[in-house]
């Protein structure tokens, strides 16, 4: 392994427990290393078995993006921060556009079938993925059946595109095929440089599931030291500059 590498967070227990990464705590102790600087709820999945095992990077969380232009135009109202998954299907099917032939050119929504991220959505609508001490996959129960059904009907709809329905190597959203698109905290700046002065957008928050709670799923990237490394301090010393405001 190399002496130091890209450790996205939710994977921390994977590494952790196959003895890859180095225990930070150790050095967290000796350098007096301020770990309560860092988001808590990063620092939760950077441990295993309390432990530290790598430091932050950045920290994602998804959203709605949506093209006000095409709002206005439509004349339908920006979404809300109280606004929940049927009413984001009321306002993405005004947005559809069929072609004679049956075939759509213009959706309501993009989605992306990130599987840490539907696991917030899945739970937002009163679904679980595992029991309580993570012994057993309740994956098929009927709540999950039931998002995601509600989500077929979206795509049965022409709300938003199968796999491959979008054309070849464009943006949907950056492109005006679709008016909102279900994206990352990471893909701001990307989607400003593609975007321009084109249209305007902006982003709100997750729908609300049938749960009264939000789909919300967030992770990151951080940085781990290799349990083989022949450099430890120098990687450390690394990985602190790296995670550091500097």
């Amino acid at each position: 392994l190399p002496d130091v590498w890209y450790a996205r967070t939710f994977l921390t227990n994977d590494y952790a427990s196959k003895g890859w990464t180095l225990d930070l705590d150790p050095l967290v102790e000796r350098d007096a290393l301020d770990v309560e600087d860092f988001w808590p709820a990063q620092v939760a999945q950077m441990q295993y078995e309390g432990e530290l095992y790598a430091l932050p990077y950045d920290f994602s969380d998804i959203g709605i993006y949506y093209n006000k232009d095409m709002f206005d135009e439509a004349g339908i109202p920006y979404p809300t921060d109280d606004w929940t998954w049927e009413d984001l299907a009321e306002v993405g099917e005004q947005f559809v556009v069929k072609n004679d032939d049956g075939t759509v050119s213009q959706w309501g929504l993009v989605l992306y079938p990130w599987s840490w991220v539907w696991m917030g959505i899945l739970q937002a609508n009163g679904g679980t993925i595992f029991n309580e001490d993570q012994t057993e996959c309740t994956i098929d129960n009927p709540e999950n059946l039931a998002t995601l059904e509600f989500f077929q009907e979206l795509r049965s709809k022409g709300i938003y595109p199968e796999l491959g329905a979008t054309p070849e190597g464009l943006d949907p959203f950056s492109n005006g095929l679709v008016a909102m698109a279900f994206q990352g905290s990471w893909a701001t700046q990307s989607i400003r440089d593609r975007v321009g002065d084109a249209f305007e957008f902006d982003v709100a928050a997750m729908p609300y599931g049938t749960t009264g709670r939000r789909g919300i799923t967030p992770a990151g990237g951080a940085w781990a030291i290799a349990s083989t490394s022949e450099h430890p301090d120098e990687a450390w010393e690394f990985i602190k500059f790296l995670t550091s405001t500097e």
